[in-house]
């Protein structure tokens, strides 16, 4: 009978999601930072820098991190604030941060979001407002104009360097240990330079798309 090396398996599995359990963990602890700080912020008065704050904390999206949520609410709170102390510079300011990093960190699997469309309808309503002359009229900026583009060939880079790098790994498991499991880096360096390569063009696929 033959029995399996769970050694290669394990480094493999280990080097797939170690990159990703790191990125989590600043994740987390950058956007806790952020919010934090920016409820420093608004406490004390400085709202710019309590919106730059909540902004970043919105940024650091990453699955069961709370923080960017916390930010998106405490931004929107605060812009409906301004706007009802008649500081349409800093509403439209925050208004802006809650959407533009919603668009930033839209996905392939993204929905539409409320809030997004909260904030889009509000930077429309404020600027109008705000554009119109005493007595006359302006036509408002389209809220189709707001609309995010996802750029196809940095998503497709995206799915084709993620896919790349598992399998990179998979085959370097598979193949790159003996029956001790002690590395042949001879019969392992192509599909780990493979996996290598498929990682670097995840990482600019995420930052571009």
């Amino acid at each position: 009978m033959t029995t399996v090396n769970w050694r290669p398996w394990a480094i493999g599995a280990a080097l797939l999601l170690l990159p990703v359990a790191v990125l989590g963990v600043r994740a987390t602890l950058t956007a806790g930072e952020e919010v934090t700080q920016g409820a420093s912020d608004d406490e004390a008065g400085e709202t710019v820098r309590a919106i730059e704050h909540y902004r970043r904390a919105m940024r650091w999206r990453f699955p069961l991190n709370p923080h960017p949520e916390r930010a998106a609410r405490a931004l929107a709170t605060l812009a409906e604030r301004l706007e009802a102390e008649g500081d349409v510079e800093g509403a439209l300011l925050a208004w802006r941060s809650v959407a533009g990093s919603d668009f930033a960190t839209t996905t392939l699997w993204t929905p539409s979001s409320e809030r997004r469309d909260t904030a889009v309808a509000a930077i429309v309503r404020l600027s109008d407002d705000r554009l119109v002359p005493e007595g006359g009229s302006t036509r408002a900026p389209s809220v189709d104009a707001f609309a995010p583009e996802l750029s196809r060939f940095w998503a497709a880079l995206l799915l084709l360097g993620f896919a790349s790098w598992a399998c990179g790994l998979w085959v370097t498991a598979s193949r790159g240990f003996d029956a001790d499991g002690r590395l042949r880096w001879h019969d392992a360096r192509a599909s780990f330079a493979v996996a290598v390569l498929g990682f670097a063009v995840f990482i600019a696929g995420m930052l571009l798309a």
